[in-house]
């Protein structure tokens, strides 16, 4: 081969070397580079306190409605009763929280209730004789005349309550908390007088009174709830319901006036499932 051609391809050699020598070398320090960590954004922590839930429970109810009356209606003899109405209930809640302090809750919460409460009184009087002279008018007893017949019902078949509530978690999973606000209900009051055989003038021989009242008032309370997770919980809880007291003012059988009273107030103990909305 002519030295002149050797040349060139021995230049050409040496082209291809340093480039393929270069190329080794930048791959080299490419890899020992460090590689930049991809950026992964935290996930914010959720409260499993915080945000809206609806839930259901169910309980029981009971209170002393003390009741009076301007006539001796209440066992024939008496002005006054204790009637202890009470029964089973269930209803449905709603409520939300806010998050004051890592470990304070605040709330506001609604609930209508079902109730099975009631009581009902009556009494049976002989009557008096005949030959006895007739008394004056102006109370149901004593009539001349056969047997007569007393009775008394009470019922609160609903109510439902408008409350704010003040909790803390002693642990992440537990709250205890406090609560009052509005309550409202409906009351019903019903008496009847019986006496068949009646020998007054004028004689009539039945009497019946009912009232149907819904009324305003206040509820107070407190309870326990516990988280089983994230939306679900179970909570313990006592209300005090009060709506005052009812009066009736009307006439008796024989035209008088006649008037009853009665107070409504309620203890009412009750376990809740609540399910809470949220992420």
């Amino acid at each position: 081969m002519p030295s002149k051609a050797l040349g060139v391809v021995m230049k050409k050699l040496l082209i291809c070397t340093t480039a393929l020598s270069s190329l080794a070398m930048a791959s080299a320090f490419a890899a020992d580079m460090p590689v930049k960590a991809p950026i992964v954004k935290a996930v914010p922590m959720v409260d499993p306190w915080v945000g809206p839930y609806v839930g259901v429970n169910i309980g029981y109810c009971w209170g002393n409605w003390n009741s009076d009356s301007n006539q001796s209606v209440f066992d024939f003899e008496s002005t006054h009763a204790s009637p202890k109405v009470n029964g089973i209930l269930g209803g449905l809640q709603a409520g939300y929280n806010w998050r004051l302090a890592s470990r304070w809750i605040w709330g506001i919460e609604g609930d209508i209730q079902i109730t099975g409460e009631k009581a009902s009184q009556t009494w049976t009087d002989p009557g008096l004789p005949v030959e006895i002279i007739i008394p004056p008018p102006g109370d149901f007893v004593p009539r001349v005349g056969g047997p007569a017949t007393l009775s008394h019902d009470w019922k609160f078949p609903w109510f439902g309550t408008l409350r704010l509530r003040a909790g803390y978690n002693p642990a992440d999973n537990w709250l205890l908390y406090v609560t009052g606000g509005l309550a409202v209900g409906e009351s019903k009051y019903s008496f009847n007088f019986s006496q068949p055989g009646a020998a007054a003038v004028p004689a009539p021989t039945t009497y019946s009174l009912s009232q149907n009242r819904t009324k305003f008032g206040y509820a107070l309370g407190a309870g326990s709830e516990v988280k089983i997770d994230r939306h679900w919980s179970v909570k313990l809880e006592y209300l005090y319901v009060d709506l005052g007291r009812h009066t009736i003012n009307t006439t008796d059988i024989d035209g008088f006036p006649f008037s009853v009273s009665y107070r409504v107030r309620d203890h009412i103990g009750r376990v809740g499932l609540n399910y809470a909305f949220g992420p």
